[in-house]
């Protein structure tokens, strides 16, 4: 996980994948 493109997904709702 990458903490810049984790700022696009909190955006995009696609946390929920990251964070699993």
């Amino acid at each position: 996980m990458c903490r810049k493109c984790q700022g696009i997904w909190l955006e995009a709702g696609e946390l929920k994948t990251w964070s699993s």
